[in-house]
Parts: C-alpha cells; structure tokens; sequence
C-alpha cells in the first residue's frame, strides 16, 4: 500500500544503528499499524506478512544509516496490506525491503505473492483467441 505513516511508540533516543535489531523483538508491542489492527480492528480482513526486514524510515538518503528526526524512532513506515476476496489461496513468497535502494529517508519494500490454482475465466482465453485470428 505504501507510506502509511505509522510509527513504533517510542523514542529514537532509545535506538541507535548499533542496537537496530532489537526493533524486532520490541516490534509487535511498539508498532502503531499492528498494534491498530488488532486492538482498533482497522483495515479488517486484511493481512500483513511477517516481517523479517529492519525498520524502512527514517533513512540517510545516501546510506545504510538511521536518522533522527523530532527523536522519532526508526519505523516501519512503509507496508504492504493484502486481503483475499476469494476462495483462492494466496501463499506469501517473499517480503522484504530493499535496504540499497537510496534517495529517499524511506526504503522501498517488496511483497511477492502466489496466487495458488488460479484458472483465467473463459473470456480471457476467447479474447486471446480473437486477438490471434488478427
């Protein structure tokens, strides 16, 4: 979905680059989307899939460094929400930020998904059948 402007409910002051990684033991207690999705009940019926990436915001625009700004926390900006409205299955295959990507203070992510037993509807195979008798 994008920036959707959460953030983790604590102080910059209580990271720096060097102890980053304790973001992912502190996540689900700190981070503002989870923590309104399952006590707000916002955006229902959509999932998040794990994250396995450290925090994408707030980012030197030229390297691997965090940032302070207002002595806002390193954050989990930056999110992709998915929600099934269908009896398909739908397999997560990857989800990730791209740490190397530069220009921003956010890190682009990346979610990959399987729609699994898909079947293309029957008008789809005919327009494909049209367009090739041109």
């Amino acid at each position: 979905m994008g920036d959707l402007n959460y953030r983790m409910n604590t102080k910059y002051s209580k990271f720096n680059n060097s102890n980053i990684k304790q973001a992912f033991t502190l996540f689900k207690k700190l981070d503002q989307l989870t923590l309104s999705m399952q006590i707000d009940k916002n955006f229902p019926g959509y999932e998040e899939a794990p994250i396995t990436f450290l925090p994408t915001y707030k980012l030197s625009k030229s390297e691997r460094l965090y940032i302070d700004k207002k002595d806002q926390a390193p954050s989990y900006c930056d999110r992709v929400l998915y929600k099934n409205n269908s009896s398909l299955e739908i397999e997560v295959l990857g989800y990730e930020a791209l740490h190397e990507v530069y220009g921003s203070d956010h890190r682009p992510i990346l979610l990959t998904l399987a729609i699994k037993n898909f079947k293309r509807p029957r008008y789809y195979e005919l327009s494909e059948l049209l367009k090739d008798k041109q």
